[in-house]
């Protein structure tokens, strides 16, 4: 059955008479219950799942669940370096304590075993005899 000219013309004005444009459509305020949202892609209606919607954000969740895990595989290491760390400042602190312990030892060693004695060179080259336990401190005259 063919339509003539002004059939078609006729039901062109119906269809035209009864369509919604993507601006007419009734506005929600949620996405419970929709599966897809109609749009206007050039000329044409097309419908847009909600999951096409949801993609990127679906995605940076996946990221974001893969970065947790990984630090949460991390955490057992982080804690050890961390432990290791404390342990190691804690060893250099008690060398330290031992170190300036023994430096006053030297300095008592020192100040109580030995002289100082300051002099000139020429004082010193007429010494007839060093002694040992002096430690001889020469200056320069000018």
């Amino acid at each position: 059955m063919a339509f003539t000219e002004e059939e078609k013309q006729e039901i062109l004005e119906v269809v035209k008479a009864e369509s919604k444009s993507v601006e007419s459509l009734e506005t929600v305020g949620s996405l419970s219950g929709v599966k897809s949202l109609p749009a206007q892609k050039g000329d044409k209606l097309v419908s847009v799942p909600i999951t096409l919607l949801s993609k990127p954000a679906d995605d940076a969740a996946a990221r974001a669940i893969e970065a947790a895990e990984r630090v949460e595989e991390l955490a057992p290491e982080m804690e050890a370096a961390t432990q290791e760390t404390k342990k190691a400042i804690q060893t250099a602190g008690e060398s330290a304590a031992k170190a300036e312990a023994a430096a006053k030892k030297a300095e008592d060693a020192i100040a109580q075993g030995y002289k100082h004695k300051e002099m000139t060179e020429e004082d010193f080259e007429s010494l007839p005899e060093k002694d040992g336990k002096t430690i001889y401190l020469i200056y320069e005259e000018e």
